[in-house]
């Protein structure tokens, strides 16, 4: 089999895996919630509800039962909560209309966008990698350490003693469905399988919270949720800026987001980051929640302790949207207070303290897992474009008047919906529902906090995430302006091109934005094609015959990031990259190991040196490529080393095969 067609099988089998490990005991979730006095509904929207709930509540439980009982029992114990949810999916589907043909055909869109960004192809003797191997390398190596050693996490991209310092919740269920394949899922395609449900997860989360806050329509629900599937397939309207910037710089962006500060909509975000994805969908479902619990007379105990659980899923799942929901869910609940009194904020006091309690062990290895560094957020104006943040006045006032102009270009479609929307003022109508108010107060915010504070940890994640508090009311907005209207104004319809566009040329680019045919930053990535194969194949071999705690080591600068280690293997390395740090380690310690090590890979030296050298650090065994200093001087790995693996451009040689 090649190894497209074994990526291919191995989504597929990863899809039906997550739905077993996580829609079915969703179905679950939803029959014990109603002994509690939940509310589910039938048809459709209770099966919503069972994708919302898996998707929130189980990773917090997910986390307590990995780190308690193991990976094995966790993932026995999704397989009989299955068994109980599979006999309400099937009471369900007996009664369940079909979907539309155009719901069913952007649901099989989705999966082969999947398929298109996360499936290696060989071909003409390489292996093509797709661009999200940036990010996914992180992914797949979280989920292959959580998969075999469970919890607290073990540092991936740096060897140590340590737990690792981040936020893992996300990846707890890829780990399940890669135990549950056993050896027919990797970690990749166990991650790319989870990506497909939580892109699904997205209207579904946007149709609870339009049709709780009294803003859909009832008489053309059917046609109403077809136009909010669709939107989550536009992005906003920065092509034309990002080609133009292209053009005039001779230097190609493959992701159109990349030509100023990031906004990401549905389908990139649930491609790049589902896990801050699935956070935001758990803040939201956990207000859902609360907003349930105040309204229901002799049920707010279920509601309440649901509503924790999602929030602790939420800060597992991802710090920066849990730290930005917190001002958003403060501030809604003191104007609740005076129209419904002080009901509804010691309920959700009583949910935060039950998260809090939940996410102690979480909240403890990111305190031991990181090395001190500076202060995770700091003020500062949104960046556009190469303008970046000085210290003279001239600057910031200039960064603060194109803020707006950053935020209309970013959400495109979105932006005019919104703002046509709400001329119509319709909080003058009627006094608004809850969830409808906190739309409000989460779009002010969230803009407030995208355009004023940063994160400090290697990339602005907090600006990138905490702009969905705004994007989200934006999508619904747009939603329900363009349900009401009989025909589009010409305006919108180009924006809503626009939009498609920009992601169409992101779903590309990721493949296709490469030399010789375009010059980019990433001009290394996936450069030597048939050396990555080779890479890969050296990895599956390792899997098999080396054991699974050696420590395997390749050149730690190479290039900006090193990838292959992470995709295929299930070693870990001794250190990645200079941004090994991602996981807490201390960036000093991360640069002595590479200074150490690096060597190895510049200039030949003699085997005892090399061995002395690297169990010194730990490592077991050493990687050499093709593409090393060391292999190019003299055409081959370092003389005196035994390759237990080998092949033209690649050799593992183990260190414990060199005399001491």
């Amino acid at each position: 089999m090649t190894v497209m067609l074994g990526d291919i099988s191995g989504l597929a089998l990863a899809t039906v895996l997550m739905a077993l490990a996580g829609l079915l005991p969703g179905f679950a979730l939803v029959g014990l919630a109603e002994r509690g006095g939940f509310d589910a509904g039938g048809g459709w929207p209770r099966c919503g509800w069972a994708l919302l709930l898996a998707i929130t509540l189980l990773p917090c439980l997910d986390a307590l039962g990995i780190r308690f009982c193991g990976v094995a029992s966790t993932a026995i114990a999704h397989l009989v909560m299955a068994a109980f949810g599979a006999a309400g999916a099937v009471r369900v589907a007996r009664d369940l209309r079909p979907p539309s043909r155009s719901v069913t055909a952007m649901a099989a869109l989705w999966w082969l966008l999947v398929a298109l960004d996360y499936v290696d192809v060989d071909w003409n003797g390489g292996l093509h990698q797709s661009l999200l191997i940036i990010d996914l390398v992180k992914h797949a190596a979280v989920i292959e350490s959580i998969q075999q050693v469970g919890l607290p996490l073990r540092d991936p991209f740096f060897a140590r003693a340590e737990a690792a310092g981040y936020y893992y919740f996300y990846y707890l269920a890829p780990a399940l469905v890669r135990w549950l394949g056993h050896g027919l899922v990797d970690s990749r395609m166990a991650f790319a399988g989870s990506v497909f449900w939580t892109g699904l997860a997205v209207p579904a989360l946007l149709w609870r919270i339009a049709v709780d806050g009294g803003i859909v329509p009832p008489a053309r629900a059917q046609r109403s949720f077809v136009i909010l599937a669709g939107l989550c397939f536009l992005a906003g309207c920065d092509l034309p800026l990002s080609l133009l910037g292209d053009v005039l710089s001779g230097r190609w962006e493959p992701q159109v987001e990349w030509w100023s500060e990031e906004i990401r909509f549905a389908l990139g975000t649930a491609l790049w980051v589902p896990h801050h994805m699935s956070a935001l969908i758990a803040v939201w479902v956990g207000a859902l929640l609360v907003e349930r619990g105040r309204r229901a007379s002799d049920a707010t105990a279920m509601h309440v302790a649901a509503s924790g659980l999602a929030f602790a899923s939420a800060f597992g799942m991802s710090v920066w949207i849990a730290v930005a929901a917190a001002p958003v869910l403060a501030l809604w609940q003191l104007l609740l207070v005076r129209r419904c009194g002080v009901k509804p904020l010691v309920l959700a006091l009583i949910s935060a303290a039950i998260a809090l309690v939940l996410v102690l062990p979480q909240f403890h290895d990111l305190a031991a897992g990181r090395a001190g560094q500076a202060f995770p957020l700091a003020i500062s104006i949104r960046p556009f474009r190469a303008i970046t943040p000085g210290h003279d006045a001239s600057t910031w006032l200039l960064l603060l008047a194109l803020l707006p102009l950053s935020y209309l270009i970013g959400f495109g479609a979105f932006a005019y919906g919104a703002l046509r929307y709400l001329a119509r003022r319709p909080w003058r109508e009627a006094p608004l529902e809850p969830i409808a108010l906190l739309l409000f107060v989460a779009a002010v915010i969230g803009l407030l906090e995208s355009g004023f504070v940063r994160s400090t940890v290697i990339n602005n994640d907090f600006g990138w995430r905490s702009l969905w508090f705004a994007q989200l009311p934006a999508m619904i907005w747009t939603w329900a302006l363009i349900d009401s209207l009989a025909t589009l104004p010409v305006m919108l319809v180009l924006l809503i091109g626009m939009g498609i566009l920009g992601n169409v040329w992101d779903v590309l680019g990721a493949r296709l934005v490469r030399p010789p045919a375009f010059h980019t930053r990433w001009d290394y990535l996936n450069a030597t094609p048939q050396i990555d194969l080779a890479e890969r194949r050296a990895y599956r071999w390792a899997n098999a015959h080396v054991r699974a705690d050696a420590i395997l080591q390749s050149n730690p600068n190479a290039d900006r990031r090193v990838f292959d280690f992470g995709l295929y293997g299930r070693n870990r390395t001794g250190v990645a990259d200079r941004q090994a740090r991602l996981f807490g380690a201390s960036q000093p310690e991360v640069l002595a190991r590479i200074d150490r090590l690096q060597p190895i890979f510049q200039a030949p030296l003699d085997a005892s040196v090399i061995a002395a050298t690297a169990r010194r650090d730990g490592i077991d065994g050493l990687l050499f490529t093709a593409r090393d200093p060391v292999w190019q001087r003299q055409g081959g790995p370092p003389p005196g080393l035994a390759c237990a693996y080998r092949e033209p451009q690649v050799c593992l040689a183990m260190i414990d095969r060199v005399p001491r």
